[in-house]
């Protein structure tokens, strides 16, 4: 998946590609952590982070059927899809 991050136009090139690389490296480095927290040996560790991964599939739910709602109500009742 790839998204757009929006910079500012005036920015040096040099300087957008430097932003770009930060932000990949703070990503890389909190999948890692995650990751690493995910295995850990200690209970609470594991616990804490399949909690964190819970509330984030549940969050990602909740955007996707209030999407889902808004789209269905623009849509005339004879032409919604069941």
């Amino acid at each position: 998946m790839r998204r757009k991050l929006p910079l500012p136009r005036g920015w040096n090139r040099h300087v957008r590609k430097s932003v770009l690389q930060i932000c990949s490296l703070a990503w890389y480095t909190f999948i890692s952590v995650r990751g690493w927290a995910a295995q850990s040996r200690s209970f609470k560790t594991r616990l804490l982070t399949e909690i964190q991964e819970l509330r984030r599939e549940l969050s990602l739910l909740t955007e996707e059927l209030r999407l889902k709602d808004a789209r269905m109500s623009r849509t005339h009742p004879r032409r919604r899809a069941y």
